[in-house]
């Protein structure tokens, strides 16, 4: 049985996968056909790739089932970021990170889920310093002492990130999607932010993916003494991404009473 197949033009793509390049349109037996494929696949340009029906020619690859891949949708390296830098008022003023849960520190349990979704995890944190560097992840304090709120720690973690792209998940929401940071990535569009909304149409701005070139902006916004997040993503124009298939990922565990409702629901489930 022989494939007709179409296969990408671009010969860059070829030598990153490692392959010999093909013709434009050729006809090959089912076995090297799908070998072809196979690697194709393989390479990481086809990462998290958007598929699309646009013109090949001038939107991007073409896989063997004639469909497009959006070379500008391509997922970049991103840093992740656990925010646990808070006071944590309601949880009687005891660092809300390292509250346990199920017998695991609450940021661990962010930091299970969000690892394997980035290139490299730092920990947002200002107290119990040592404790959090045991993790052996990067811990990084805010630039100012005074407890300012989330984009303090957006602000430092942003400036020490090892990459462009950086995406935010606070440390008091262990149900978050395993997919948040893809879907941000694919639904932030052109915009330099962007920050998860449900399908009851709540905003959730922690949860986030930001680009480096706002540390300016950010700066500023902070120097002036502003404090809102949601205000601060109104002002960079960054995009609202629905999350619509799990109501309660985003439910943040406030209270001692929550983070034991927490596990009495996970014993429930087992």
């Amino acid at each position: 049985m022989r494939l007709h197949i179409k296969f990408p033009i671009n010969r860059n793509l070829y030598k990153l996968a490692g392959i010999a390049p093909q013709r434009k349109n050729c006809s090959v037996n089912k076995r090297k056909g799908l070998s072809l494929i196979s690697q194709l696949y393989s390479n990481t340009c086809f990462k998290n790739a958007k598929l699309s029906s646009d013109n090949p020619s001038e939107k991007g690859y073409i896989d063997g089932n004639r469909r497009v891949i959006d070379r500008n949708t391509m997922q970049p390296k991103i840093s992740g970021v656990i925010l646990a830098g808070g006071r944590a008022t309601r949880m009687g003023g005891n660092d809300k990170g390292l509250t346990l849960l199920n017998g695991l520190p609450l940021y661990q349990h962010i930091a299970n889920k969000l690892r394997p979704q980035v290139d490299e995890l730092i920990l947002s944190a200002n107290r119990n310093l040592e404790i959090y560097r045991q993790s052996r992840y990067q811990v990084v304090t805010d630039l100012t002492p005074d407890f300012s709120g989330p984009l303090a720690g957006m602000l430092a973690t942003l400036k020490s990130a090892s990459h462009d792209w950086v995406v935010f998940v606070p440390c008091d929401v262990p149900d978050f999607p395993a997919n948040l940071v893809a879907h941000l990535w694919q639904g932030k569009q052109q915009a330099m932010a962007a920050y998860a909304a449900d399908d009851g149409n709540r905003t959730h701005p922690t949860l986030a993916l930001l680009h480096r070139s706002l540390v300016s902006q950010l700066s500023n916004y902070l120097a002036d003494g502003d404090r809102k997040l949601m205000l601060f993503m109104h002002k960079i124009g960054a995009t609202a991404v629905q999350f619509a298939d799990n109501p309660i990922a985003f439910t943040n565990l406030n209270t001692p009473e929550e983070c034991q409702n927490w596990e009495h629901i996970q014993e429930i489930k087992k």
